[in-house]
């Protein structure tokens, strides 16, 4: 069993086509291709001047020990930044879409255990 976890970065700091912030979520995507199964990404879509459209990177876990590292990875990248933002889906064992979103402000431990359990629980399945 595997869960594929959505995940759109975004930040407040730098404009949608900024190479900085390309480059960031460029470091948050090679960092989970480490621990995933399977990495991919899709650019963010631009409203006018908007700053900080989601990039959404897929990535696809396999094992709890997969899970753990991915919750690392997400908490490290956010600690980088206070304005940086992930909003983290996927869909639990049950079939319902459960979704979250984390900020560089909010970085609780408690949090990334609650995220990480979560996700976890959906590799049982049904």
């Amino acid at each position: 069993m595997v869960v594929q976890v959505s995940v759109a970065a975004a930040t407040s700091k730098y404009s949608d086509d900024s190479p900085q912030w390309r480059a960031e979520v460029a470091d948050l995507h090679r960092s989970l291709t480490g621990e995933a199964d399977q990495v991919s990404a899709r650019g963010g879509e631009s409203e006018g001047n908007s700053r900080g459209a989601a990039v959404e990177i897929i990535a696809v876990l396999g094992s709890s020990g997969a899970i753990g590292a991915a919750v690392a990875c997400f908490r490290m990248w956010l600690g980088r930044d206070k304005t940086r933002s992930l909003d983290i889906s996927w869909t639990d064992a049950d079939g319902q879409t459960r979704h979250v979103t984390l900020t560089g402000e909010n970085l609780d431990q408690k949090s990334f255990q609650s995220l990480a359990d979560s996700i976890g629980r959906s590799l049982e399945g049904p």
